[in-house]
């Protein structure tokens, strides 16, 4: 069975091209290869003006199947899940990446294979951004990356976020806004906003940037904390001293 899925402002584009279906797409060679393994490859593709993404994975596991279906979902392929998961975040009115197209192929029931085509998003990467920047513009970075990362939270989108996982633009007054891109996750769906669920993944995203990133130095993670108690303070009354025991907690249980 195929599931496909195709934003209508680019129909025109897409068919100029000849990907305005699943196979096309899942088998085009188009475009400047950025990764290719056995798993799953991801190509930058210009079509006439505009630049878009395609990440595509050739096999799906078995194990992540049966998990959905134990939790009673309908399994799906990582790039079904991954619009699945933009469109709850969009719905919460958080700024996405603009999923172009979706699709995936599944046999018997279990994802086999499948592809979400997203279009280029403005700004700066975020961590390339905040590499250049000077002491001052990191600190008012991450206390506004903080601020996002708290409303994710308070919306109940869990999944562990680092710098560079947003593209961010200024406006006229020199305030930050922030856009999400690769939201890959296994459960698509938001939760319950609890202490320890939000320290385990504040924990997660301050490790993963750490490894694939920049380290945060003390202020920068100060700025950060402020930046997310601010957010969550709204609806949780949670110190900022019990938020960091609870990250410290979970740190060393990782």
């Amino acid at each position: 069975m195929i599931r496909f899925t195709l934003n209508p402002r680019y129909a025109d584009t897409l068919r100029a091209f000849g990907l305005d279906n699943y196979q096309n797409i899942s088998t085009t060679q188009l475009g400047e290869v950025l990764e290719a393994n056995q798993k799953r490859d991801t190509r930058r593709l210009t079509l006439g003006s505009e630049v878009f993404y395609l990440k595509r994975t050739k096999t799906e596991k078995i194990s992540s199947a049966i998990e959905h279906m134990l939790l009673g979902h309908i399994p799906h392929s990582k790039p079904y899940i991954e619009m699945q998961h933009i469109q709850f975040l969009q719905h919460a009115n958080i700024n996405t990446m603009e999923v172009v197209a979706c699709g995936e192929h599944t046999q018997f029931g279990i994802p086999r294979g499948g592809f979400i085509l997203s279009r280029q998003v403005p700004g700066m990467e975020g961590e390339a951004h905040f590499q250049q920047a000077d002491e001052t513009q990191q600190l008012k970075l991450c206390k506004a990356f903080g601020e996002l990362t708290g409303q994710l939270h308070s919306k109940g989108f869990f999944a562990s976020t680092r710098l560079k996982d947003v593209f961010c633009q200024y406006d006229a007054n020199n305030n930050i806004s922030f856009t999400l891109i690769d939201r890959e996750t296994r459960n698509p769906h938001p939760k319950k906003f609890t202490l320890a669920r939000a320290a385990k993944s504040l924990a997660a995203s301050f490790k993963r940037q750490s490894r694939d990133g920049s380290s945060y130095t003390a202020a920068q993670q100060q700025a950060f904390i402020s930046g997310y108690h601010h957010t969550i303070q709204l609806n949780n009354t949670i110190s900022q001293q019990q938020l960091l025991a609870a990250i410290n907690t979970a740190s060393n249980k990782a």
